[in-house]
Order: C-alpha cells, then structure tokens, then sequence
C-alpha cells in the first residue's frame, strides 16, 4: 500500500528507494513538521501534532494514491 504514513525519515527515504526500484514509481512526497521549542518540548510536540492532525487532511488530497 503506498498510502503509507510514517514518522521515521530515515524509514521514508528507504520506501521512496524501495518504490522507485520495485514499483517505478517516483511520485511520493515527504512532509516534515517543524517548530521551534519556546516553551517545553512536550508543548511544542503537542503543538506539532495537533498541527499535523489539522493538516494532513488537506495534504491528503494532493499526495499520490
């Protein structure tokens, strides 16, 4: 399934080598979320995800299938 979601960007860049080299396909996409850490790690992690949760379904529509 190419519809994969993962947080690991080492594991993404081996699935875009590994689709490129098995599937020929050479349209996937890799997002990273960025924040600076004002106040604590946690609050800016939660900030960051709930960033990403707000997002993605608007991402969604204009990654490949």
């Amino acid at each position: 399934d190419r519809g994969r979601v993962i947080a690991s960007e080492y594991r993404a860049k081996a699935y875009l080598i590994y689709d490129a080299i098995k599937r020929r396909r050479t349209d996937g996409a890799f997002v990273r979320i960025m924040s600076p850490v004002k106040e604590s790690i946690d609050k800016t992690l939660r900030e960051e995800i709930n960033f990403a949760r707000a997002v993605f379904p608007y991402l969604k529509t204009h990654l490949p299938d």
